[in-house]
């Protein structure tokens, strides 16, 4: 979009309103202006609607236009698709009181706090034919000469304490990845500075879930194709994987990348409508287990999944439903190893259940102060010696079954 500073241009004016936005710690207060529709354009580098961008641009075969209009009529449609509901309550509320809240907008017209008030404000001007005006503060910026400045501004904006829409759990894992690893405009430090309930813990884990996702989309030979993986709906099947990997890693090192490709087998092949549960099913073998079976009756099951989707390629998630995810041979191949281990875990837990309740019973017994018994009262030492024969006669059940 052409740089030039919005202020100075024929219909723009300040009004009598400010607005107050708290940026590094730092509160300040600026004028707010009403600027017509036509010199404003859409974020293309907003995180809520990353994916989707990706996932225009992929579809289309096509980078954004250059022409103002059509881009942000892609835009319009992208926020409108994915808040809809939202978009027309505040589309009657701007229509009947007015815009309430001031937007964000750098000196060329780039919106970078107000997305839906914006788009609603489009709407009414096209429906009424009558010319709409957006309220906002303008910043001395641009985002090509300010990116991380602007981004920390984005995202303090949208993804503070004060959070007003929640973000696609994968839309937000790929703009952690994208600002930290691709555009390395930020350290995992800085980045969680930008929040108050966003630790730099926090940050650390979404780039390791980032970073699978990265990997499984690479398995299934859709990189860079983020939309899918919010398509799959795949953020808590993703937050399973870590804590198999470590167990693996802690017990067979060379083995990680053996169980990081049935991880990603099982999540193509849809093996359970709840992955989520049959991730901790793996980490169950993988930690009471015998992994290096699973692996070996998994290893038929993992070169038919890589040749299937090398013979059928993925572009968009109908492709893994009407495709792959009908495998359900693949399927039993990789789910049978499983349960097998499952069961026999379980059972070992079942048969060792009285000696681990009986431990427990035992270390409750040894907490009690017998001393303290002396200062007890007479009923309620009537009501320990009842206790007592209780469990003096479940001892004698247990032995007469040994």
């Amino acid at each position: 979009m052409k740089q030039t500073d919005i202020k100075n241009l024929s219909g723009v004016k300040q009004i009598e309103k400010t607005k107050t936005i708290v940026l590094a710690r730092k509160s300040e207060t600026y004028p707010v202006y009403r600027v017509p529709l036509k010199y404003l354009y859409y974020n293309d580098q907003n995180d809520r609607i990353s994916t989707e961008i990706v996932r225009y641009c992929t579809e289309n075969n096509r980078n954004l236009p250059d022409d103002l209009e059509e881009y942000n009529q892609i835009f319009e449609n992208l926020v409108v698709k994915s808040k809809e509901d939202a978009i027309l309550k505040t589309q009657r509320s701007i229509k009947t009181r007015g815009q309430d809240n001031p937007g964000v907008t750098l000196k060329d017209g780039r919106v970078v706090d107000g997305n839906r008030r914006f788009t609603c404000l489009r709407r009414i001007q096209k429906e009424t034919n009558q010319e709409q005006y957006f309220e906002t503060i303008i910043l001395d910026y641009d985002y090509k000469n300010d990116y991380k400045y602007i981004k920390s501004l984005e995202l303090e904006l949208q993804m503070g304490v004060d959070e007003k829409v929640k973000y696609d759990p994968i839309d937000k894992l790929f703009g952690v990845y994208k600002s930290i690893r691709i555009e390395k405009a930020f350290t995992v430090e800085e980045y969680a500075a930008l929040f108050d309930d966003y630790s730099i813990n926090d940050v650390k884990r979404d780039l390791i879930l980032a970073e699978l996702m990265c990997e499984y989309l690479d398995f299934q030979g859709t990189p860079g194709k983020y939309y899918i993986a919010k398509d799959m709906d795949l953020q808590g099947t993703l937050f399973e994987i870590p804590a198999i990997l470590e167990k693996v890693r802690k017990k067979n090192p060379d083995l990680v990348d053996d169980v990081k490709l049935r991880v990603f087998a099982s999540i193509s092949v849809g093996v359970d409508s709840r992955l989520n549960l049959f991730m901790r099913n793996i980490k169950d073998v993988v930690e009471n287990g015998d992994l290096r079976k699973y692996l070996y009756e998994t290893e038929k099951a993992i070169d038919e999944t890589i040749q299937e989707l090398k013979e059928n390629p993925v572009n968009d998630y109908n492709d893994i439903s009407e495709g792959i995810r009908k495998r359900e041979d693949i399927k039993e191949k990789l789910v049978q190893p499983v349960n097998a281990q499952k069961k026999a875990i379980d059972s070992k837990k079942l048969k060792k259940a009285p000696i681990k309740n009986s431990k427990e019973a035992l270390s409750t017994l040894n907490a009690i102060h017998t001393e303290s018994i002396l200062e007890m009262s007479e009923d309620d030492r009537s009501e320990l010696n009842d206790l007592l024969n209780q469990i003096e006669d479940k001892i004698s059940e247990i032995r007469g079954k040994l």
